[in-house]
């Protein structure tokens, strides 16, 4: 597998071949069940969405984005047409990682793991920002009441120190 990757590290830097970012997928499939490697234009950002609504089927799922390896910009246009996607198919939970090299105590020890973190706030804000639309748009407000009770437990407990 780490020939593999070598190779794909080299290649990424150029326009890499089908054919390897298919043997790649193949290898990854059999640690991640469900992973799909796309090639596409970093500027054309509409292709993201395209993309993610012919992948992703209509079955109730949860998402995962790993946004260790793009462009800046991508991740972000990603994890918005996702926001969007949520309600289009049937995406119960999106969960964000990042592997962290920066966080690294001794970023040239080849032996000390890569810190990876799970951002996922991410559904939280988004719940949020749902939220705030309903009420804004209906002025329905338990929703945000739900969201209020769980940030004054989050202040209390950072707080505190104390389990609520």
């Amino acid at each position: 597998m780490i020939e593999l990757y070598d190779r794909i590290y080299n290649e990424e830097n150029k326009e890499i071949s089908k054919s390897l970012l298919s043997k790649w997928e193949e290898e990854l499939q059999k640690h991640l069940s469900g992973i799909r490697l796309i090639v596409v234009d970093p500027l054309d950002f509409e292709i993201y969405m395209n993309k993610m609504m012919t992948e992703i089927s209509n079955d109730n799922r949860d998402v995962v984005l790993d946004i260790t390896h793009a462009f800046r910009h991508m991740p972000v246009v990603i994890a918005f047409s996702l926001m969007v996607l949520k309600h289009i198919k049937d995406i119960s939970n999106i969960m964000v990682y990042y592997g962290a090299f920066e966080l690294k105590i001794n970023r040239f020890d080849q032996n000390e793991p890569t810190p990876i973190l799970k951002i996922d706030f991410i559904n939280t804000l988004v719940s949020y920002a749902e939220n705030l639309a309903i009420f804004n748009n209906s002025g329905y407000f338990p929703y945000i009441l739900e969201n209020l009770r769980y940030i004054i437990k989050y202040i209390l407990e950072c707080k505190t120190g104390l389990q609520i």
